[in-house]
């Protein structure tokens, strides 16, 4: 048992170790997109996680960064 503080999270990096899952091209890493890449390679999986869950939380995250000038924890 670990403590949630010690607690990481690996997502796609594990795939990536084990081989059974490509990464983006290295043009497409540079330039910060290799998560639009993997929504093309995997819409059905990943639209969900990355549609409906993160711009909520982005929109969020912006709001809170201009006009309370904070960031939420």
């Amino acid at each position: 048992y670990l403590p949630p503080c010690v607690v990481l999270c690996f997502g796609a990096a594990m795939e990536f170790l084990a081989g059974t899952q490509k990464r983006a091209p290295i043009w497409v890493n540079r330039i910060g997109l290799e998560w639009l890449y993997r929504l093309c390679k995997e819409p059905r999986r990943l639209f969900q996680r990355y549609i409906w869950r993160d711009i909520p939380f982005a929109i969020k995250m912006i709001f809170s960064i201009i006009f309370l000038r904070k960031v939420p924890l």
